[in-house]
């Protein structure tokens, strides 16, 4: 009986080619499908995974219990960070958490929001330049200069004329337009060689103002130990300049920050329009952002012409001629046509901006060694500014196209809490120096009266306050005049943290570890929560489970379809044998022997056919694991983990493919087997005439 079970269905396949190809195909499909989606979406999983925990999470995030907001490094506020309370003594926390064998470090964190201004505008650095060229009686200078100044303020004469149409208030507008006509007539600057400061005044005062206010940015800032930071985040890694030296103050700028919002705006359209064309395959033609971004480059003529030298200006002309030869008329002429880009010219006129036009430009807002101003509101509430020393830029390898892998600019620990609003003791001693050279005291609120209005004597040393003073004063703290002092490691311990990242040595094991730590912070007393990367990702980690979700949807409505087309295949096969099932029932075949022969036919064919689908999915992805699957755009590359995907496949990817398949043939088998099996021998029997 067990022979002819399995000979009668291999007879049946067979026999039946067409109907055993079709159903066969669409298994063949299926397996592929479950097999190289699944393969995909772990990979992609695994890619985004490592994406957040190898650049700022870590594998699990520590913070106070206090905290009366959510810890989320990307999606919660930009410049209104969450309260998150705080760590008060990194030391203990860090001695306890690295005491548990699965935890490989933790380090210490914060977040703080800075804002940074570009410095001067246009027309001041012009005006400066003509100081010092009327101080060095450099004529040819200075009549640059002058030209360069009157091309601006005519520009700005057209842009108040038009304000002059639409304003209500017409005052200041009118105000601007005449000190716009004094410097544009010959008389001004007839009499501006005889009283040059007198004129360079006149200029400062009133026409300096109407130029381009600085432009001003918002930094979104971490904290960090720089010492530990890029051993436990093996993807950090310097782009230009060099690393903080170790226990130095120090500021590292995210390279596509840098990049993209730091650069000089010609550039960074330039930049834009390559990176489009190079990695992603775009065309200016076909592109509508990079058609539009063309478009409009032309008309910023003036970013260029503005920034240039004399020397420079008359050099950039002899280069575009050389280059444009058929353009006539002056420089801002031949830069509009030089601006003018397509598909076929683009690569060539990238190449000569940066090989000409580049250094002639100031290409950056600071360059790499500059002491930057960050201003903060601190958590008490009042303005701090603080100077750093800009290092370098740094990136994730792998993330060069990201912007959530560059959403923070590096700082040292010790910067971050003053621009957070900790005090320490230098400052302490500093205030303190400044309350005996004033002689300054604070008096408790009922001494106030005493204080003020009787014998001074008389109040008591007990009703100084030192607290208020500090608080009250401390925006008022000189900055340290070295910014790139170094401090004792032991500082990092000893102070305020808000977070700290813990690193662990089996990424498994992040669920136990989770609970170990909560267990061990509750017998310490550390008053602290723990969360997993998922959550401390905010939006990102909840974009991970949604785009899971979509795919995992997508699967199943793939394996529905197929399991209907399935199921009417079946359905069609059964009817067509119809009369072969009613001659085995009237030879004394049981119901239960039909419908084991139908499912081993399904079982042998979704066997072979599930086979060959896995066999196809495994070079499938074998191919894909050495080529890799290009990141369509900027959003993959975070998914990606780079700009390609590489994905991987594991077996537990065949088993659950195949099975799932051959369980949903088997599914679609059953019921019009069912159905064939209710048919009287009788009746199936007469289907043949």
């Amino acid at each position: 009986m067990n022979s002819t079970l399995l000979r009668i269905p291999l007879r049946n396949l067979l026999a039946n080619k067409t109907t055993s190809l079709i159903v066969g195909s669409i298994i063949f499909f299926g397996t592929f499908l479950a097999v190289f989606c699944t393969a995909i979406i772990d990979s992609i999983d695994h890619s985004m995974t490592r994406s957040i925990t190898s650049s700022v999470t870590g594998h699990l995030q520590v913070y106070s219990k206090d905290a009366k907001g959510k810890l989320m490094f990307f999606g919660g506020g930009f410049m209104g960070n969450a309260d998150l309370g705080e760590l008060p003594s990194f030391g203990p926390l860090r001695e306890a958490v690295e005491s548990l064998p699965e935890v490989q470090a933790v380090l210490p964190m914060g977040m703080v929001s800075t804002t940074v201004s570009s410095g001067g505008n246009r027309i001041d650095q012009t005006i400066s330049a003509m100081r010092t060229a009327s101080q060095q009686n450099d004529r040819v200078e200075f009549s640059a200069l002058q030209g360069r100044l009157l091309a601006m303020t005519k520009d700005i004469t057209l842009a108040q004329q038009h304000l002059l149409t639409i304003a209500q208030e017409t005052g200041a507008i009118e105000e601007a337009l005449q000190h716009l006509s004094v410097i544009q007539s010959d008389a001004f600057w007839d009499s501006f060689h005889q009283a040059p400061e007198t004129s360079l005044q006149y200029l400062e005062s009133h026409i300096a103002k109407l130029g381009e206010t600085a432009q001003t940015t918002y930094f979104r800032n971490l904290g960090t130990d720089f010492s530990r930071f890029p051993q436990f985040f093996d993807r950090f890694e310097i782009v230009k300049g060099k690393p903080v030296p170790e226990n130095h103050r120090g500021y590292l700028i995210s390279s596509r920050w840098y990049e993209e919002r730091l650069k000089h705006r010609i550039a960074r359209e330039f930049d834009r329009i390559h990176k489009n064309r190079t990695l992603f395959g775009k065309t200016i033609a076909n592109d509508a952002d990079l058609k539009s971004r063309a478009e409009r480059l032309p008309r910023q003529y003036r970013r260029i012409t503005y920034e240039l030298t004399p020397k420079n200006a008359l050099k950039l002309e002899r280069e575009l001629s050389a280059l444009l030869p058929e353009v006539k008329g002056d420089l801002p002429t031949r830069i509009q046509a030089f601006l003018t880009l397509n598909d076929s010219n683009f690569d060539e006129r990238y190449a000569f901006f940066y090989k000409i036009i580049a250094p002639m430009l100031r290409l950056y807002w600071f360059n790499i060694g500059d002491t930057i101003t960050l201003r903060a509101v601190t958590q008490a509430g009042y303005y701090k500014a603080l100077n750093v020393k800009f290092f370098g830029t740094y990136r994730f390898k792998g993330l060069e196209e990201s912007d959530l892998a560059g959403a923070f600019n590096l700082i040292d620990l010790l910067s971050f809490r003053e621009l957070y609003g900790v005090m320490t003791e230098g400052m302490k001693e500093e205030l303190s120096a400044i309350r005996r050279d004033v002689d300054i005291v604070d008096v408790e609120q009922d001494n106030i009266e005493d204080a003020l209005f009787g014998d001074p004597e008389e109040t008591s040393p007990e009703a100084i306050s030192d607290t208020s003073f500090e608080a009250t004063l401390e925006s008022l703290t000189p900055h340290p005049k070295d910014v790139n002092h170094s401090f004792n490691p032991t500082e990092i311990d000893e102070g305020l943290a808000l977070n700290a990242a813990v690193i662990l040595h089996d990424f498994d094991k992040i669920a136990d570890v989770q609970k170990k730590i909560e267990a061990l912070g509750e017998k310490e007393g550390l008053n602290i929560q723990t969360i997993d990367w998922a959550e401390a990702s905010g939006i990102v980690g909840q974009l991970i489970t949604l785009v899971r979700v979509v795919i995992y949807i997508a699967i199943a409505i793939i394996f529905l379809v197929a399991l209907v087309i399935i199921n009417n295949s079946m359905v069609m096969a059964t009817n067509d044998r119809t009369p072969e099932i009613g001659t085995m029932r009237a030879i004394g075949a049981h119901r239960r022997f039909v419908m084991q022969i139908f499912i081993i036919e399904t079982l042998l064919l979704g066997s072979l056919s599930g086979l060959l689908g896995a066999l196809a999915s495994i070079a499938g992805i074998a191919y894909l694991g050495n080529v890799g699957i290009p990141a369509p755009a900027e959003f993959f590359v975070f998914l990606f983990s780079g700009d390609r995907l590489y994905p991987t496949l594991r077996t537990s990817h065949l088993l659950l493919g195949i099975a799932s398949v051959i369980l949903i043939s088997v599914i679609s088998t059953i019921y019009p087997a069912r159905i064939a099996t209710r048919v009287e021998p009788v009746v199936a029997m007469q289907g043949r005439d």
